[in-house]
């Protein structure tokens, strides 16, 4: 918790929010859209905004730099470099995968379903 603390203070709001979504996915909490494996950047960011009572949406930079942190890359395929978007919940938006790891879209959609066990609707 102490290094939690002094790590936050020279981040932003946002930044902090995302890190914490991260580190809570992988120590098992649920968070929708966001997994150990894949992460649907929409739904990351959503929940960035909530923990931060901001309606600000947090930019992609931000986004990117603490997704390579917490140890995620673009989801291999995407145009220009960028991340590979895979439909899912009837939208089609950028995925990240752990270490960039290159996952088939339905398989994809699979991991992201498993992030909605816990919740209804």
């Amino acid at each position: 918790a102490a290094k939690r603390v002094m790590v936050a203070s020279s981040r932003t709001e946002a930044e902090q929010a995302l890190a914490e979504i991260l580190e809570d996915v992988a120590t098992g909490s649920k968070v929708r859209g966001v997994g150990p494996t894949v992460v649907f950047v929409p739904h990351l960011r959503e929940e960035a905004m909530r923990r931060t009572d901001s309606r600000r949406s947090v930019g992609d930079k931000t986004v990117s730099a603490c997704l390579r942190e917490a140890g995620y890359l673009p989801l291999p395929g995407g145009e220009e470099g960028k991340a590979r978007k895979v439909q899912w919940q009837g939208v089609q938006r950028s995925v990240w995968s752990k270490h960039g790891a290159d996952i088939s879209s339905d398989e994809v959609r699979r991991l992201l379903d498993a992030t909605l066990a816990d919740f209804d609707g």
